[in-house]
């Protein structure tokens, strides 16, 4: 997509895991959105995001890296 700027960061409860607000910035923010959305209303935790499969390469991967580096694991947050 020729775009190298963006920014997702998550809002996680830290004793139960559970998504509670989210921030997204960049090109196609609002395609990434829905995903966050559906978390918070069903509870799913940042494990839980992390783990479901996200197409590479694609933007989504920045949900799946956010999540994962709530707990420290993330592979492009810098």
């Amino acid at each position: 997509m020729e775009e190298t700027t963006g920014f997702c960061q998550m809002v996680v409860d830290k004793a139960s895991d559970r998504l509670l607000g989210a921030t997204l910035m960049g090109p196609h923010a609002t395609d990434l959105v829905h995903e966050l959305g559906l978390a918070m209303l069903y509870g799913i935790t940042a494990r839980e995001v992390g783990l479901m499969i996200h197409a590479h390469p694609t933007i989504a991967e920045a949900v799946m890296d956010a999540a994962h580096e709530v707990h420290g694991m993330g592979l492009y947050a810098g």
